[in-house]
């Protein structure tokens, strides 16, 4: 008899537990915040709430960001948006913006690359401290990112302006050196032998065949 008391007694803490977390009015989401918008973004906070699905008065165990896919296509500047739930009454949406590596021109116009190598805003001046990378072809454009993003910081730091011919034959330029890198295959010996031959005074080097590169 005893042992059926405790049960009973658990059940009922349990569906007692459950209905205050589903149906009672006692945790109801009062508060939704919007974490990692920097404040000069053009993501707004009270766009992304209203687009998320979340509203005040929701239960907050049962709480259903049901747009988050939506939103994320939606904005393309968005790495990653999440939700986090802060007991009793607080959810905050968790966003993540993408970082700019590089900006490619186009028809007279900039577009911001993040590190996946798409595009994701347009901006009529590219940041002063970002490369610009010229060419019209998608493929060669995300090679010239993945290049770009391959050479190490202390070089990567000196490129001045990057060209997409083809995904075969970028180019870009370290102070006044003319670099021709071509594809990204063997970008490490290329890096190496990139290094020595910037020592010398050439104006022009050609690493796009590592093993025999050229120099003018």
């Amino acid at each position: 008899m005893r042992r059926f008391r405790v049960l009973i007694a658990v059940l009922a803490a349990f569906v007692l537990l459950a209905w205050v977390l589903g149906w009672s009015s006692l945790l109801t989401v009062r508060t939704i915040h919007v974490q990692g918008i920097a404040s000069n973004s053009s993501l707004k906070a009270s766009q992304l709430i209203a687009e998320s699905g979340l509203r005040i008065g929701d239960k907050m165990a049962r709480a259903h960001a049901s747009n988050l896919e939506q939103v994320k296509r939606k904005y393309p500047k968005i790495e990653s948006i999440d939700v986090k739930r802060s007991w009793p009454s607080t959810i905050t949406i968790v966003v993540k913006e993408k970082n700019a590596i590089a900006a490619v021109y186009f028809n007279g116009a900039y577009q911001l690359y993040g590190e996946d190598g798409l595009p994701f805003a347009h901006v009529t001046t590219p940041p002063s401290d970002l490369p610009v990378i010229t060419g019209r072809e998608t493929a060669g454009i995300k090679a010239a990112v993945a290049i770009y993003r391959s050479l190490p910081r202390d070089l990567a730091s000196q490129v001045v302006t990057l060209t997409a011919r083809t995904n075969d034959l970028i180019e870009f330029t370290i102070g006044k050196t003319r670099i021709t890198w071509g594809s990204s295959d063997e970008s490490a010996t290329k890096i190496k032998v990139l290094r020595v031959l910037l020592k010398t005074s050439a104006k022009k080097i050609d690493v796009s065949a590592p093993l025999s590169p050229t120099t003018r």
